[in-house]
């Protein structure tokens, strides 16, 4: 009995390919973080974080918005909008 054409090309591959194709059939076995990414990962964002909520704070803005710097196309747009908002005047504080 024949395969349909999506298997046989499938065997096709696995044959050409060899161990390799193999190899990727167990790529979830290695998926998953370690204590040290997530120490690191908690390090590097507070290193990002913590100055973007300082400056947030002194502009009378929450340093909670801060979060924003992380997630992808909200940062850029929150950037501008923080570009063109009314800042408060130098000497008065």
């Amino acid at each position: 009995m024949q395969k349909p054409g999506f298997l046989q090309l499938d065997d096709t591959l696995n044959e050409l390919i060899g161990e390799h194709a193999m190899m990727m059939n167990d790529w979830a076995g290695m998926a998953g973080f370690g204590v040290g990414h997530w120490v690191i990962f908690s390090v590097m964002a507070a290193i990002v974080l913590y100055p973007i909520g300082r400056i947030l704070d002194r502009l009378g803005l929450s340093p909670f918005w801060s979060v924003l710097a992380v997630i992808p196309l909200v940062n850029l747009i929150a950037l501008w909008a923080l570009a063109f908002a009314d800042w408060p005047k130098k000497g008065a504080a």
